[in-house]
């Protein structure tokens, strides 16, 4: 009896490996086709032995400096409805970092320094001589306040959409490196190809979205299988840490702030808009708004946040 019940689990165990193989190489077939029925959208640019996309909307002297959250897939999409709305008052670019979108290169960037000068030397062309808006979102405010520490004269203001600052991970949980390991192991196998598209939809709330075509739905949720947690996302979780003491070893940028809070983010985490008053104490110039929504205020409150920028910028 103790023989049969072994090779059962013998069996079920190789044909769960067998599967999971066949998962594999059919996912891997689907990449490449998805690599080829999208394309990237934007402007393809080679930076040192990176690749570098980003999307450039509007003819406008006064420029927009768009920087997605960690572990967003497409920020070129993903920001699109404000972009749009923007690029009527302003040129806009939507920068996305290798392992992002449609960027990449051999290795991630390991430190919120090199981040920071990939972007850069990615609107080097674009920007021009005077200083620029800096429009973050979600982990990416810890860029825009590191960036106009290093070179104030480049920030003429940070606009946060529900974005960190260094005091928030106070109130954040830790991230679970176990989890995200497991997570990127399944990503890579294949296996989140069988989540029902209500599923996706949980996560990424913009597929709901009625401003996005079917094509870039598609696109969105093909970049989804190929990109989330990429080499880079996890490697700025492991220097999460590093990047907050950098900050909060210098002074709070004395720029100026246009700060996006989201409702739901503020019930979720207690403290959450006290942490970014608590930062920005202090400044001046500064208006904080909490608006009804979730975490991606960007699409869902994006007519009231490019009123906001406009009235404040152009």
């Amino acid at each position: 009896m103790k023989d049969y019940i072994l090779w059962i689990v013998a069996i079920l165990c190789f044909l769960l490996i067998v599967y999971m193989i066949y998962l594999f190489i059919k996912h891997k077939k689907l990449l490449k086709q998805e690599t080829k029925q999208y394309a990237p959208i934007g402007d393809i640019k080679t930076i040192n032995q990176y690749i570098s996309h980003q999307l450039i909307l509007g003819n406008k002297e006064q420029v927009c400096v768009l920087l997605a959250g960690h572990g967003t897939i497409l920020p070129t999409i993903d920001y699109k409805v404000l972009a749009e709305k923007l690029s009527h008052h302003f040129k806009v670019i939507i920068i996305e970092k290798p392992g992002y979108g449609y960027s990449s290169s051999p290795k991630p960037l390991s430190s919120i320094d090199e981040i920071i000068e990939f972007y850069r030397l990615s609107i080097k062309e674009e920007v021009g001589v005077n200083p620029f808006i800096l429009v973050a979102h979600s982990m990416a405010g810890l860029e825009a306040i590191y960036w106009a520490q290093k070179y104030p004269n480049e920030v003429k203001t940070i606009v946060g959409i529900d974005a960190c600052v260094p005091y928030s991970y106070e109130v954040l949980p830790k991230p679970n490196h176990m989890v995200i390991g497991v997570s990127r192991l399944f990503m890579r196998i294949g296996l989140a190809r069988l989540f029902p598209f209500e599923d996706l939809v949980k996560l990424y709330p913009i597929l709901n979205s009625d401003d996005l075509s079917d094509e870039e739905k598609n696109r969105y949720i093909a970049n989804f299988y190929r990109t989330l947690y990429s080499k880079q996302m996890i490697t700025e979780i492991k220097i999460l840490n590093q990047s907050i003491k950098k900050i909060l070893s210098q002074s709070v940028p004395s720029t100026r702030y246009l700060m996006f809070i989201a409702s739901e983010q503020n019930q979720k985490y207690n403290g959450w808009k006290e942490k970014i008053d608590q930062y920005l104490e202090g400044i001046k110039d500064q208006k904080v708004y909490v608006l009804k929504g979730s975490h991606y205020l960007h699409y869902e409150q994006s007519a009231f946040i490019a009123k906001a920028i406009i009235d404040k910028e152009a």
